[in-house]
């Protein structure tokens, strides 16, 4: 376990707080010291403090969306410049009246942010949305501009694959869209309560579980690819909670990591069913590998991410747990390596006491960028109202 031990608070920064508090936490198999070095803090949007609750990172820029807890509807876009995670400095604060962020996805090839979520009824005549932001120069009528309705409740998740965007919409009316760079739909897959997307090398990959109370399916958790594979992943009870699935391609397989909340961090291999690997392949298919969430209230695994040769996942008000990952031995569990053997818990990090200004900060959402011989890993965590907090990985 972290202790953590406060040393140097040196100076403000517009919204940042920057300081240097080296935590030490319990090893297994693995060599690496966390820095806590800054917190860029919550803004206010209609006297409301909104909570960071997604991350997108590309280079020397972080992209933080906000929400508004409960009924309200505010939010806001902070475009954050990472060059020295030690110091960084909020170069763009963008507010939504009447707006939740909930995702956001940053295009390089345009260079844009594309961000979503759930629009206040009373005020527009439609909940979920798509929009994008020129992070240079935004301009507040272009931003109205380009916001475009969709189905459903409220967007979650955001993700490019083969020059399209893929938006996941959600609730039990869920769907899972294809659009063009100018928004303009392309396909919609029903897809009751999907939670995340992302891409892989075979497509597309979302998460999903279900808001079915009855007890024919109870808890039915799923992958699907390229909108029709399904792959079960087990219980998944996923109402109004947060979910994530990120993956890596290693060997002859693509890794998927799932947060699946009160189920804990799952594992599974994935194919799409034209896959040149699928016809000659003997190995497992689906979950190989399952961690129980942490014990205690509040603590589900929220997010996951992963990076080089760590795996860092978000435990609510229980804070951050660490893994190793043997990168030549990952493809090859179950079968042929002990998952226990390949992904080797390293430590975990508790965000409460003296070194939070005595709150229990929730970790929603993780972000990893792996560092080079010269510079640090960095460790973007999302908090809700404490903030988006930042840390260097050696």
């Amino acid at each position: 376990m972290f202790n953590t031990r406060k040393k140097i608070f040196s100076f403000i920064i517009i919204l940042c707080i920057c300081f240097s508090n080296v935590l030490g936490f319990a090893k297994q198999n693995s060599s690496m010291s966390i820095t806590y070095v800054a917190l860029v803090l919550p803004v206010s949007v209609d006297g409301i403090t909104v909570q960071a609750n997604d991350i997108s990172i590309f280079g020397t820029r972080a992209f933080v969306a906000y929400n508004a807890a409960g009924e309200a509807f505010a939010g806001a876009v902070l475009i954050i410049d990472i060059t020295d995670p030690i110091s960084p400095s909020v170069l763009q604060s963008i507010k939504f009246s009447g707006r939740d962020i909930h995702g956001i996805y940053y295009d390089n090839q345009s260079d844009e942010v594309i961000f979503g979520g759930a629009s206040n009824p009373d005020i527009y005549n439609y909940r979920s949305f798509i929009g994008k932001i020129n992070p240079s120069s935004p301009d507040i009528n272009q931003i109205n501009d380009s916001i475009k309705s969709l189905p459903s409740y409220g967007l979650n998740s955001i993700c490019e694959y083969n020059n399209s965007y893929y938006v996941s919409v959600g609730a039990k009316d869920g769907q899972l869209i294809q659009l063009d760079k100018n928004f303009n739909t392309i396909s919609a897959t029903d897809i009751s309560d999907i939670r995340s997307v992302t891409s892989f090398s075979g497509g597309t990959v979302a998460l999903a579980g279900t808001t079915d109370q009855k007890k024919s399916e109870p808890n039915y958790g799923r992958l699907i690819l390229n909108s029709s594979t399904i792959v079960p992943i087990g219980s998944f009870d996923s109402p109004e909670r947060k979910a994530k699935v990120v993956t890596i391609r290693k060997g002859n397989s693509d890794i998927a990591f799932m947060a699946v909340s009160k189920e804990g961090l799952k594992v599974a291999k994935i194919e799409s069913k034209d896959s040149k690997d699928s016809k000659d392949s003997k190995d497992s298919k689906g979950v190989v590998y399952s961690i129980s969430k942490p014990e205690g209230k509040n603590s589900d695994t929220n997010s996951v991410t992963f990076d080089s040769n760590l795996l860092f996942e978000a435990d609510g008000e229980y804070g951050f747990r660490i893994y190793t990952v043997d990168n030549g031995l990952i493809d090859k569990i179950p079968e042929k390596a002990d998952p226990e053997n390949v992904i080797v818990f390293a430590g975990e990090h508790k965000m409460t006491g003296e070194l939070y200004q005595g709150q229990n900060y929730s970790a929603n959402e993780i972000r990893y960028s792996a560092g080079n011989g010269k510079n640090p890993g960095v460790l973007f965590v999302a908090c809700g109202v404490g903030g988006l907090n930042i840390y260097t990985v050696n």
